[in-house]
């Protein structure tokens, strides 16, 4: 049996959408094929729930709520509970902030002036400093 055929009208059949001679057709497979029975039944239920869930009761107070709102011209202040939470946020945010510059003004103080290193930290830093190191193909080119 070729299925795909009937399964492709399903939905037209259980809308009333089809001819009568393919409705028809139609049902007699379902009668006789216990597989796209089981999918006829899912599909009535699915379209059922989709059929319900189009129909939304009005909600007869909308209308008063949205002018109510509109009309509200005065913006409420901040109430003294956000006050109380908004002032501790913002000290740890500036402390924070010192935190971080006083970093900076730290490393500079322990940087020599001229912003470099002692001459063994210099060795160091271009030993460890993968950009500076001699790329292995031109080590390779040179045996």
């Amino acid at each position: 049996m070729n299925c795909n055929v009937y399964r492709d009208n399903l939905i037209p059949f259980l809308k009333g959408e089809l001819p009568a001679g393919e409705a028809a057709r139609i049902r007699e497979h379902l009668i006789g094929c216990s597989e796209c029975r089981s999918f006829a039944s899912f599909l009535s239920t699915t379209l059922d729930v989709i059929q319900a869930e189009k129909n939304v009761e009005p909600d007869p107070f909308m209308y008063t709520r949205i002018q109510g709102v509109l009309q509200d011209t005065t913006t409420p202040a901040l109430s003294r509970s956000t006050q109380a939470r908004l002032i501790p946020a913002l000290a740890f945010s500036l402390f924070i902030l010192a935190g971080i510059f006083g970093g900076f003004g730290l490393g500079r103080l322990i940087l020599p002036a001229g912003g470099h290193g002692s001459p063994g930290q210099e060795e160091i830093v271009q030993m460890m400093d993968d950009l500076r190191q001699e790329p292995m193909e031109a080590f390779l080119l040179e045996l």
